[in-house]
């Protein structure tokens, strides 16, 4: 993306431009549905089982009760994120929701950086099979920690080419 800045006319006004390749253009559209898909109504099903002791453990640390670590339910990454959602957005089921939803649209941008090793056709059809398959999207909506491995997990990927080139 390059923006630039031109005179439009004799009246001297200044507009700032932003140009899109196809590709970029295609890309934007791509992660603005992918994101919109995993935020439309993110409270609309009750919590699960799982997504609910979750939620409950993390509802405990918001209101100062602490945290203690229980293998059974994970570490602690998820509900210091929830606590913070809910410190920002106040607690309610949509934002218990709402890290793994932003993780699962993140993960969709995260296609761009592979654009040195797969052509721009490829990228765009991984990023609409990440974004708008059915399976991914419904578990990037789940209150699970299965997002965040999967997103954290292609950053190590992303990172380990970098350092490679």
């Amino acid at each position: 993306m390059r923006s630039e800045r031109e005179t439009e006319g004799s009246g001297g006004d200044e507009y700032w431009l932003i140009r899109l390749s196809p590709f970029s253009l295609c890309f934007v559209v791509i992660l603005v549905i992918s994101l919109i898909a995993r935020l439309y109504r993110l409270d609309e099903r009750l919590l699960h089982q799982d997504e609910s002791a979750i939620a409950t453990l993390s509802w405990n640390l918001f209101q100062g009760r602490g945290y203690q670590y229980n293998p059974q339910h994970h570490g602690p990454f998820l509900y210091y994120l929830d606590v913070a959602l809910f410190f920002l957005f106040g607690a309610s089921d949509y934002t218990t929701r709402l890290g793994q939803a932003l993780c699962g649209a993140g993960l969709v941008a995260l296609v761009c950086s592979f654009r040195g090793y797969i052509n721009r056709a490829g990228l765009l059809a991984a990023a609409f099979l990440l974004g708008l398959s059915p399976t991914f999207l419904y578990f990037t909506r789940f209150g699970k920690p299965d997002p965040f491995l999967i997103f954290f997990s292609v950053l190590l990927i992303v990172f380990f080419l970098r350092y490679r080139s």
